[in-house]
């Protein structure tokens, strides 16, 4: 009996021990199975994320070449392009596992797409311009950078300090130790003395240019308002160009372009009255249009031959559909800019007060009478002026922004007999040129026109030399998509399904 007992004592004991054991067993196991699920869902979802945007990034990968070699635009074009389509392509092509690992089937970096929904999708043409102004802003930042960097090394005449050469051992060495400032200062003087030699040539011609206010005031009167007159019978244009046969009247439909088609928001139409929540933002945003404007298009000066318009410049300032129309409303924009500017001079020219105060007190008798003639008179003389200013920057010529008196044109003298054989006396180098103005006049447009009327010409060109079915408002700039992808566990019969949102933008 008690060997009996003895042994089933021992059974038991062994029993318990084998009990403890396997769950001691099956816990460790379950808990090795838990860390080696937890770590490859935490892959997965990792995974899936990078799947998610690479996809993005691939879709991205079709985006219109012209349009970016040409203009610095990235935008996607959706024509002809099924979104969802193709983003779920390359959703399953990323999902595949790398060659060199497993089948699909028993890959630890097995992953399946389940569902692709696009959510967002913005096109350049949104947001009232705010995203194509952004773009522009990137790209001319770029662009005067890279122009900088392009002309130090074409100008191959530059003698560069020490300091920016190679020293013995082939090292750019950029130590202060090593900059020649006798040399830098020698080069600047030299520059300087250059532009000393320009400034003297322009002000020997200034000097031939005097002012001759003198003139008889019994037939003055008289002579102002023929001269006027003979403008308006003969056309403006006439007085402008040498030729008004020669300028451009090519026209263009605008039913399909971005100014025409597009929507604005309250926000977009409060600031297409001037309305703006960021009065600097804003500027800035349009000065970078408008010097993108500047460096890409042409004008009356620099036609663009290859375009439906011949003159871009002026078509975002004024907006009508023939080049003609355009041309001939900035020219009455400049006559009014280049009048404003010229009473400024005349007002601040004593010697010039002086012949029109003389003037009106001969013409009339009645004080308020000779204040109203003089600066009839005065208002006059700008104006014509201010045509000979125009007639010059469309010649080619420079023309100062506030003149002296050694650049003024026309005398008083000369303002009797003003017609458009009247011959301007500036030499043209030394101000500003005609597309200067026109940015400003560009400048003094409200944004959104500027913004617009930039994307038509953009839509015109491409559709001129490119595909004439291409549309602006069909350019994808961002996209928000939503994937889900099913997760197979690798050690469990089950599965399950993770939704990696994505977002992809030029932004």
């Amino acid at each position: 009996m008690k060997t009996f007992r003895h042994n089933k004592r021992n059974t038991r004991t062994r029993g318990s021990v084998t009990i403890f054991l396997s769950i001691s067993f099956t816990l460790l196991l379950s808990l090795i199975v838990y860390t080696i699920e937890s770590c490859h869902l935490d892959a997965m979802v990792a995974r899936s994320e990078a799947v998610t945007y690479i996809s993005l990034d691939s879709l991205f990968g079709q985006y219109c070449l012209p349009l970016f070699e040409k203009f610095g635009l990235f935008c996607l074009n959706e024509q002809g392009l099924d979104l969802k389509s193709e983003l779920t392509k390359y959703a399953e092509e990323n999902c595949k596992p790398p060659a060199f690992l497993l089948t699909n089937s028993h890959s630890f970096l097995r992953l399946n797409t389940e569902n692709v929904d696009i959510t967002k999708v913005e096109y350049i043409t949104d947001t009232d311009g705010e995203l194509f102004s952004e773009q522009i802003c990137d790209y001319i930042s770029y662009l005067k950078m890279s122009d900088l960097a392009k002309a130090l090394m074409d100008d191959a005449s530059t003698e560069y300090p020490d300091a920016f050469k190679d020293d013995e051992n082939g090292n750019l060495d950029l130590s202060l130790d090593n900059i020649d400032t006798g040399g830098l200062i020698a080069y600047a003087n030299k520059i300087e003395s250059s532009n000393s030699e320009n400034s003297s040539a322009d002000n020997e011609v200034s000097r031939e240019q005097s002012d001759t206010s003198n003139i008889d005031a019994e037939t003055f009167e008289d002579s102002i308002s023929d001269s006027i007159g003979h403008i308006i019978k003969n056309g403006l244009l006439s007085f402008i160009v040498n030729d008004p046969s020669k300028v451009s009247s090519n026209s263009v439909d605008k039913a399909t372009l971005p100014s025409v088609t597009c929507q604005l928001s309250q926000d977009g139409v409060n600031a297409s009255y001037g309305y703006y929540k960021d009065h600097a933002d804003a500027t800035f945003k349009k000065a970078c249009v408008c010097e993108y404007v500047e460096n890409t298009f042409g004008s009356y000066t620099n036609p663009d031959i290859n375009s439906k318009l011949n003159y871009s410049m002026e078509y975002v300032i004024y907006g009508s559909d023939s080049d003609d129309v355009n041309f001939i409303n900035c020219c009455l924009q400049l006559i009014a800019l280049r009048t404003g500017l010229n009473l400024v001079h005349i007002l601040t020219d004593k010697n010039k007060c002086n012949a029109l105060e003389q003037i009106a007190s001969i013409a009339e008798s009645l004080p308020i009478v000779r204040t109203i003639a003089k600066y009839t008179i005065m208002a006059i003389w700008a104006t014509a002026e201010a045509i000979l200013d125009i007639r010059d920057l469309v010649s080619g010529k420079s023309v100062p922004l506030i003149k002296t008196s050694d650049q003024w044109n026309l005398s008083l003298e000369g303002l009797k007999d003003f017609s458009k054989t009247t011959t301007s006396k500036n030499a043209g180098t030394t101000g500003l040129s005609y597309e200067r103005y026109l940015q400003m006049l560009m400048l003094l447009q409200n944004n959104i026109s500027v913004y617009y009327r930039t994307m038509d010409l953009i839509q015109m060109d491409i559709c001129a030399n490119y595909n004439e079915d291409f549309r602006l408002s069909k350019c994808v700039t961002s996209i928000e998509a939503s994937i889900e992808y099913r997760i197979p566990f690798i050690l469990l019969p089950r599965s399950e399904n993770y939704t990696s949102n994505g977002y992809f933008s030029y932004r």
